[in-house]
């Protein structure tokens, strides 16, 4: 009798164990690369990493079917536009960030659904000669802080080897073709050293100001693996590093390609959005740590530089004006 309980109990938990592997393969499949990150490094192209933050919050859906993957600004504007926008000669990771307990994104059949679709994408004849990859990531206990978000997955993109950041939203649309070559062409040029600095893009939903931009993983070396180092949690981010690098010369702008912000949501805001008193002292501060530790390289050229200048060009507002005629649409 005894050795008949044992073997039930034997066979509970090998039952149990079975399950748990399955359940674990079924979310490797989910939150692995399709070609991971040792096999990355072995490729000539160069990585375009994106930090962006998902969620069902605030989009527009069918109230009495809840939000459907149809439905989220992800799928129906960002990754369509992205690619519509992208080159062959970069492999682009996508870094989606979900709250744990997101109505619509923590959930494994609906990633998975999600996947499928961006794989329905990436055999559109159309785009199927472009290197895309998705990585979902859970995060836990920042919801709604927008620049733990963004530092949370610059962090695991980092370690990931990339070469040149883009943080993200999941409504944005891009606009315009060529983007990526001219901007890391742009940071190539910079004359305190190549992959110093940032490269703004028109946003046509806040044309005066910096908003989504690149740079390169120089920009993490130089802040100890910290994309935004400061404590704002709101849209004070962009303003702050575009004006940090502005002193330097190596601040650039390209309006000639566009993007536009909170396309397909509600006007209710996502994410919670900070007091920006403290920007000027942010910036300042910043400036002075990145003046000092550029002394102390010879890699980096700032002879041109000024301590007093590290109090000047407070300004960080671009030209708005009427859009270049190239477009993708």
């Amino acid at each position: 009798m005894c050795v008949g309980f044992l073997i039930i109990i034997c066979g509970f938990y090998v039952v149990l164990f079975s399950m748990t592997m399955v359940k674990m393969n079924i979310l490797e499949s989910l939150f692995s690369w399709k070609n991971n990150a040792h096999n990355a490094k072995f490729s000539s192209r160069l990585s375009i990493c994106m930090m962006l933050p998902v969620t069902s919050r605030g989009i527009i859906h069918n109230l009495s079917l809840g939000p459907r993957l149809i439905d989220l600004p992800l799928v129906h504007t960002f990754l369509p536009s992205l690619l519509n926008s992208i080159e062959d000669k970069y492999d682009y990771r996508l870094y989606l960030g979900y709250d744990y307990d997101d109505a619509w994104y923590d959930n494994e059949k609906n990633l998975q659904d999600l996947v499928n679709l961006f794989d329905t994408y990436m055999r559109n004849a159309s785009w199927s000669g472009y290197h895309v990859e998705l990585r979902p990531i859970m995060l836990f206990g920042i919801d709604k802080r927008i620049t733990a978000i963004w530092n949370t997955l610059a962090a695991t993109a980092y370690k990931d080897l990339c070469d040149y950041f883009y943080p993200a939203n999941d409504d944005l649309q891009f606009r315009t073709k060529g983007w990526t070559s001219a901007a890391v062409h742009e940071l190539e040029k910079c004359v305190v050293a190549s992959n110093f600095g940032v490269v703004a893009f028109r946003d046509l939903s806040a044309c005066l100001f910096p908003t989504f931009h690149l740079t390169h993983r120089t920009h993490l070396d130089l802040h100890d693996g910290i994309y935004y180092p400061l404590p704002a949690h709101g849209a004070h981010q962009d303003p702050w590093i575009f004006a940090m690098y502005r002193i330097w010369n190596c601040a650039f702008f390209l309006p000639q390609y566009e993007l536009r912000n909170h396309v397909g949501i509600s006007v209710t805001a996502r994410y919670e959005y900070g007091n920006g008193s403290q920007l000027v002292h942010w910036i300042t501060r910043s400036r002075r740590q990145l003046y000092n530790r550029l002394l102390s390289s010879s890699r980096y050229d700032q002879d041109f530089i000024k301590p007093s200048n590290l109090y000047s060009q407070m300004d960080w507002t671009v030209p708005c004006e009427i859009r270049d005629k190239r477009d993708t649409r």
